[in-house]
């Protein structure tokens, strides 16, 4: 029997016997490193461009992609009261604000009258240059 086999055999057995006895076994040495971090599992679903996003600033940044949303959640929760009592009053400005200006047409025929007067505009200014 290889020399490695033999010792791993033997340590084995020890750790058995230890178990046998009621003893508490000592950790593997990979064992003492390790920390607890405890976290709960979830599932997200993101489009492929958030994916690509994802992995390219966790590149980047040299982490992964979970530690990079961990990050962004943690970011997003603990945002500022301020940030949150601003963001609150835009909100409220805009639903406000919303028809009060009833006289304008809605944006499609606004936007087609804006382009018609560039068209307009444009073949005047045409029109003079060949002049």
């Amino acid at each position: 029997m290889p020399r490695a086999a033999a010792s791993e055999e033997a340590a084995e057995s020890a750790f058995l016997l230890k178990l046998e006895k009621g003893d508490d076994p000592p950790l593997p040495a990979a064992l003492h490193d390790v920390y607890l971090y405890i976290m709960k599992r979830t599932q997200i679903y993101v489009d492929i461009e958030q994916d690509e996003a994802l992995e390219r600033r966790a590149n980047a940044a040299g982490v992964t992609k979970s530690a990079l949303i961990r990050e962004a959640i943690d970011i997003f929760l603990k945002g500022s009261p301020d940030e949150r009592l601003r963001l609150g009053r835009f909100r409220a400005a805009v639903r406000g604000s919303a028809g009060s200006a009833g006289y304008l047409p809605d944006g499609k025929s606004y936007v087609e009258a804006l382009r018609a007067l560039d068209t307009r505009r444009q073949e005047d200014i045409e029109r003079r240059r060949r002049a």
